[in-house]
């Protein structure tokens, strides 16, 4: 009994030195490839698209490849996704983004990781970034994220082509402790 502690114990130490060796980032570790990056207090690898596609393909791309729109439904998230934005050569960009949110007959709500959940733009009317609905009719429009300087929420035609934000459940959740 003694030799098989003895062996899970050098296993798990080599594994630990391998991992410092290699200096695994922890959105490496934490997030598949193709982009991701992960934040950490929210549990969540986040990607931005490549292309460009309306809001409802944005949705059916960001779900065909195991995702969902990125929701954005606390502060905390919001001042991530907003700094990463800031810092991220690859989001740093003047362009516009689709996020989950949507206005269906007059409603919003989420669609994403709590899909149908209500979204209240007065929320973060008086936060960062502002949302500032251009509309008060019950047409159906979208949320994105606009691009530099401020990246402030705006309403958008669904209809238009723009990059889109997708996200998925980091890989921490799987990950198993010897103990």
């Amino acid at each position: 009994m003694g030799s098989l502690n003895q062996t899970a114990l050098l296993t798990f130490f080599t594994v630990v030195l391998w991992l410092v060796a290699c200096q695994v980032n922890s959105s490496d570790a934490l997030c598949p490839s193709g982009g991701y990056v992960h934040s950490n207090n929210n549990s969540i690898c986040v990607r931005m698209s490549q292309d460009k596609r309306s809001w409802d393909s944005a949705k059916a791309a960001c779900e065909k490849s195991g995702d969902t729109l990125l929701v954005l439904d606390t502060l905390e998230l919001i001042t991530w996704f907003k700094t990463q934005r800031k810092t991220l050569k690859a989001w740093k960009t003047n362009e516009p983004v689709w996020i989950g949110s949507k206005r269906t007959g007059g409603k919003w709500k989420w669609y994403g990781r709590v899909d149908g959940s209500p979204f209240l733009p007065a929320t973060y009317q008086s936060g960062k970034p502002l949302f500032k609905p251009a509309s008060t009719t019950s047409k159906t429009v979208c949320v994105k994220v606009q691009g530099l300087p401020d990246f402030s929420w705006a309403e958008g035609d669904c209809g238009s082509a723009r990059k889109y934000m997708c996200e998925r459940p980091s890989l921490q959740d799987n990950l198993v402790i010897w103990g």
